[in-house]
């Protein structure tokens, strides 16, 4: 009994009851490898919940833990059978939704998003918009994308989704400049850390000085 709790433990988060992502990333990638040739591919939402640090951070942690139930309370009643849910981060989950198409992934994100619009998180007498940003990445059942592509491609698109403010739905598309942009800037942002803790960057400042007295 408790080697089988402590391996719930180790898979679980312990707040919503929902696979961590350790857990998420193994059983996804045991899906992804597992589709037959009639399958119609596999889809993963990024799904960033809005505005969370600011009501964890100014609200307290007891209404952060609250919204995150409920949160994963919509995320439950709108996942489907064989789907794969987890919570990834603070305020981030994934959904890995099986055998769908992109548009049917994408209808399927803009109904989530809507089914959590319509709630109302009140805590003290305040009313928050229970918000959802998400991101969607398809792969085709003979498609080469491994679970690490997914996530990071319906990251990048719910990011990407978030900073625009006019719409709560971000598609990963290879075509997409907004996303390719921002790939490159993660892509060189990444590099110059390294260059710099390397020393491989070296700045260099030179004195401006008049060339008369004033």
């Amino acid at each position: 009994e408790l080697g089988s709790e402590l391996s719930y433990q180790a898979s679980h988060d312990q707040l919503t009851g929902l696979i961590n992502r350790r857990e998420f990333e193994s059983a996804a990638a045991n899906l992804l490898s597992e589709s037959s040739a009639d399958h119609r591919g596999f889809a993963l939402l990024h799904i960033d919940l809005d505005h969370f640090k600011l009501i964890n951070d100014s609200l307290g942690t007891e209404a952060g833990e609250r919204i995150l139930r409920e949160a994963t309370s919509v995320l439950r009643g709108r996942s489907r059978s064989g789907d794969l849910l987890a919570r990834i981060g603070s305020g981030e989950f994934a959904l890995l939704l099986c055998d769908v198409t992109l548009p049917i992934a994408e209808r399927f994100a803009n109904r989530l998003a809507q089914r959590a619009a319509a709630k109302r998180f009140v805590h003290t007498g305040q009313a928050w918009p229970l918000r959802f940003c998400i991101g969607v990445m398809h792969k085709s059942a003979d498609g080469d994308q491994t679970i690490a592509d997914l996530s990071s491609g319906a990251a990048m698109a719910s990011r990407l989704a978030r900073d625009k403010g006019d719409r709560y739905i971000g598609i990963f598309r290879d075509d997409d400049n907004d996303l390719r942009r921002q790939r490159d800037d993660l892509i060189w942002g990444t590099r110059v850390a390294d260059a710099i803790t390397q020393k491989r960057l070296i700045l260099f400042l030179q004195k401006i000085s008049p060339a008369a007295e004033p």
